[in-house]
């Protein structure tokens, strides 16, 4: 009775395995696969491939590991899911493994296996990507593989660029951060440009999530712990870059790799108001001119009340950006200029051309609304109360359209009477002209 329940149970087993041998000697015509020249090898090969397969889907990793020694030792180039299955073995026999000397060698075991993945089968940007992964898991609190880590993730993120894995992100900042303080061949600055490589990866990834209407949370957590790593990383300060890196630059003007750490250590603290700053970033422009270096540095001469050189700046941006969103933004900073030199009808037309690249751009409204607004006392005459408080009708016409409660409750204060409005024989919901630079048509309003 005994031997009868033992075969039932290897029965089902057999016939399993005899499928699956069969299956493989259908695969062993197919293109992707290369058995051994050998007949007897190849046989053993088809028996092994479909053992461990089988234990695989087991989750038996234990009893697949002896069949899948024998395939890497004897058909090392068999086929590429030999080592996608292998890694997937290792790892988990690993995970396992109590004993620390032997939990590390199938954790290098499982590195050996994405190298000679790509010895066999190529895809190295690919190969690595995920290697760095798993490396980053095993060995990320172990200093003696701090510089392995990071020749890994350097090779990794130089292959892959903006396909880098989300994941190695933060794990790259950490390990910098690790081989740095543990002695490695880094300095601060270089520091700086491998956290400004990560920045700009994460911002095309996110971006590109953006587009693809995908949540941004984790973006904004990933950035936040980036950021909290590089900041205890390096020791640098807007005092830093003013003492020691400023007289460089002004004793060798185009020293460009000065100028562009000068350039990117005061973007990432903040050190707008040296005046380094904008040397800097000339001199970078004159290089490498970008978008975003021309807007920064538009950006910047608007602070400064430098209007002339902000407006080439601005305009160069603008012909340099690639969608309407970055057009709007810079329409809005050319508003802000045109502004600030009381050149108010220019100013409301940079505001307005920027809602037609970009039409949910409420703040263009609140723009108009506040050049309106503060026009009282530039368009008023002194003879009609009503006439003169007209700007605020229009102020808030332009405050309603963005939304902008704040703004509607300004201008709502400064509406007329109805005493006023029925001593000049008009009445609310009348039209108005308003006229000097504004120049439109709108209703009158009445405070209550």
């Amino acid at each position: 009775m005994q031997t009868v329940q033992k075969v039932r149970k290897v029965v089902p087993f057999v016939l399993f395995l005899l499928l699956s041998v069969f299956s493989l000697q259908e695969a062993a015509s197919q293109p992707g696969w290369n058995w051994p020249n050998d007949s007897l090898k190849k046989e053993k090969a088809i028996e092994y491939n479909a053992l461990y397969s089988d234990y695989c889907s087991q989750n038996n990793y234990r009893a697949a590991r002896a069949p899948f020694v024998w395939l890497i030792q004897n058909a090392p180039d068999l086929n590429k899911s030999l080592y996608i299955n292998g890694v997937k073995i290792y790892e988990n026999l690993a995970d396992q493994e109590q004993d620390p000397a032997q939990k590390a060698a199938l954790q290098d075991s499982v590195m050996l296996l994405y190298d000679q993945r790509i010895q066999y089968f190529g895809q190295e940007a690919y190969v690595l990507n995920r290697k760095a992964i798993d490396a980053y898991k095993f060995y990320r609190k172990d200093p003696k593989k701090y510089q392995m880590l990071y020749k890994l993730m350097t090779r990794a993120f130089a292959l892959n660029g903006n396909k880098v894995s989300k994941v190695n992100l933060q794990g790259y900042m950490d390990v910098i951060s690790r081989y740095k303080k543990a002695g490695g061949a880094l300095t601060d600055l270089q520091v700086v440009d491998l956290y400004d490589q990560i920045v700009s990866i994460l911002d095309n990834q996110e971006k590109a999530a953006k587009k693809a209407g995908k949540s941004l949370k984790s973006y904004d957590l990933l950035r936040k712990n980036i950021s909290r790593i590089f900041e205890r990383t390096v020791d640098i300060d807007c005092a830093y870059v003013a003492e020691k890196l400023a007289p460089r630059l002004r004793a060798n003007p185009d020293d460009l790799q000065t100028a562009e750490n000068i350039y990117k250590l005061s973007i990432k603290l903040k050190c707008f108001k040296l005046d380094v700053f904008v040397q800097a970033a000339r001199v970078v422009y004159k290089h490498s001119p970008s978008f975003f270096l021309a807007k920064t540095i538009g950006k910047d001469l608007l602070a400064r009340k430098d209007y002339d050189d902000a407006k080439q700046y601005l305009d160069d941006a603008f012909n340099r950006a690639k969608d309407n969103e970055d057009k709007a933004d810079i329409l809005m900073l050319k508003a802000a200029l045109y502004q600030q030199k009381t050149l108010n009808a220019k100013a409301r037309e940079q505001a307005f051309m920027a809602l037609k690249f970009d039409p949910g751009r409420k703040e263009a409204y609140s723009f108009v609304g506040n050049l309106y607004y503060n026009s009282y006392k530039l368009c008023k005459k002194g003879a009609s109360q009503l006439d003169d408080r007209a700007v605020f009708f229009a102020a808030y016409d332009m405050f309603q359209k963005a939304g902008d409660k704040k703004g509607m409750a300004l201008a709502k204060q400064q509406f007329p009477t109805v005493e006023t409005a029925f001593t000049e024989n008009k009445y609310a919901g009348d039209p108005i002209k308003v006229n000097c630079w504004i120049n439109i048509t709108t209703t009158i309003r009445i405070r209550k």
